[in-house]
């Protein structure tokens, strides 16, 4: 696996007048380089190893990833709506204040991931694992956690509204000032016990199916 030392080098390798934006950067090894900033959008990070690399501000709208190595790296304040992550080992990643609308994280590793304060509202992470994950103050609205493992996950303060628990693993998860309308799960309820944002329970909709 080819090694890339400098963002210049990179830049002037695959990028288009300064920008990498719908570069292919799949199968480098890109670790520890501080792409802040920068537009990526639309590029390919497939195959890559990219641990403790920084995404601070960037731009990686559309960007698409598969099998790759990103433990660590920090993404802190960048777009990422309708990124797509598949099989991708993101343990430790730092996502705080990030947009993430519509991003997709599929049988991912994300173990100790920090969501604080980021968006993901309408994001997919179906089959990944979220152990002690924070999403401590972030929209979650019609999320899909199905399949998901979530010991240990931090819920607090959280908008849940038509977000998808069924078929998760939430021992120890704790769920504190949520908001949970509409949201799906399977059997009790994973917040019942704990605060909630809602003062009337009773308008509380929740929906169960047969699969």
């Amino acid at each position: 696996m080819e090694r890339i030392e400098s963002k210049a080098a990179l830049i002037e390798r695959f990028g288009k007048k300064g920008s990498l934006m719908d570069a292919d950067l799949g199968f480098l090894d890109l670790s520890g380089m501080d792409f802040s900033g920068l537009d990526l959008s639309g590029t390919n990070f497939s195959g890559s190893i990219l641990r403790q690399a920084i995404f601070d501000e960037a731009n990686l709208e559309n960007s698409y990833t598969q099998d790759s190595f990103f433990q660590e790296a920090s993404f802190k304040g960048a777009n990422l709506q309708h990124a797509f992550f598949q099989r991708v080992r993101m343990d430790d990643c730092v996502f705080d204040g990030a947009r993430l609308e519509n991003a997709k994280f599929f049988l991912s590793q994300l173990e100790r991931a920090s969501f604080r304060n980021a968006n993901l509202n309408r994001g997919d992470l179906q089959g990944s694992d979220l152990t002690l994950a924070d999403f401590s103050g972030t929209p979650l609205q019609r999320v899909n956690f199905r399949e998901c493992e979530l010991k240990d996950a931090k819920f607090i303060g959280c908008d849940l509204r038509g977000a998808d628990f069924r078929k998760t693993n939430l021992p120890d998860a704790v769920f504190q000032d949520v908001q949970t309308t509409n949201t799906l799960y399977y059997g009790r309820s994973p917040w019942d016990g704990h605060l909630t944002a809602q003062d009337n329970l009773s308008e509380k909709l929740v929906t169960y199916d047969g699969e």
